[in-house]
């Protein structure tokens, strides 16, 4: 099997800066292609959550690097559940702490999806989200919001100003011609399920994704999406 991926963030038509981060890699660990990917969408009314959102994709870029040069055993996959989960709880200590030393409040959402050959685990919190795509388009994480009386949402779990985090988390197979999607509110409250699933079918061997993900970017955009868009496209070929 093969995977690959791209991806693409923009601040979107209102936003003065972009509190969205993104990460996307592959290489291979005890003989199994991994590939690994993190969409975080910093709290936009709070003045500290770009740094926030940064912070927690470089943590994971770190943890990222230290696992492949590890020597795992067979079955390694929970136990990279389990170390990701740390590190994700130590990101959300680091950014709680130096909010409160500095006064400056801070939060963010945090999706993350690790594939090692066949099987997959994500760890999830907020309102960013990660999409499963083949036939038909399957949204494999949670919301974590609640609606407020005068119709808007807020967010009930996310990293960084709470006293410690709840992650969601899910596991499953990989099925060939799976497509997985890591995107911020900004990409998935503007296009419709059958232009995603469109769009994805038409992939192949050839398709830069970097250009297929700034092109749903693009129209998302011209849409007249005001927030932040951000979206990571992770292909089984």
């Amino acid at each position: 099997m093969e995977y690959r991926f791209g991806g693409c963030s923009d601040q979107g038509n209102s936003r003065a800066t972009n509190q969205d981060s993104l990460f996307l890699a592959s290489d291979s660990l005890a003989g199994q292609e991994i590939v690994f990917g993190v969409i975080c969408d910093g709290v936009g009314s709070l003045a500290g959550s770009g740094y926030a959102s940064a912070t927690v994709v470089l943590r994971l870029r770190e943890w990222f690097s230290e696992v492949l040069s590890q020597t795992m055993t067979d079955n390694f996959l929970p136990q990279l559940e389990s170390s990701l989960i740390q590190t994700l709880a130590n990101a959300h200590r680091e950014i709680a702490t130096r909010s409160q030393e500095e006064g400056v409040p801070a939060a963010t959402t945090a999706s993350a999806l690790l594939i090692c050959g066949d099987s997959y685990v994500l760890i999830h919190i907020g309102d960013s989200r990660i999409y499963r795509v083949n036939h038909d388009i399957f949204l494999l994480t949670k919301d974590h919001v609640a609606r407020q009386p005068e119709g808007s949402t807020a967010l009930t779990r996310c990293i960084g100003i709470q006293r410690e985090p709840d992650f969601f988390t899910a596991a499953g197979a990989v099925f060939e011609e799976d497509a997985f999607l890591l995107c911020s509110d900004g990409f998935y409250h503007t296009l419709g399920r059958e232009r995603i699933v469109r769009g994805i079918q038409k992939i192949r061997a050839k398709t830069d994704l970097d250009e297929l993900a700034a092109a749903f970017v693009r129209e998302a955009r011209e849409s007249g999406e005001t927030d932040n868009i951000s979206l990571g496209i992770i292909k089984r070929l």
